[in-house]
């Protein structure tokens, strides 16, 4: 069984992935727009 600190580490990897993700979207759709 994983420890909770594991888990913690795994789901924030997670979200700075995530938030990668919607960065480079963000700036993709903003530079289509301009």
């Amino acid at each position: 069984m994983k420890t909770l600190a594991v888990h913690l580490e795994e789901i924030l990897s997670h979200l700075k992935e995530l938030q990668i993700w919607r960065c480079s979207c963000h700036s993709r759709i903003a530079r289509g727009v301009v």
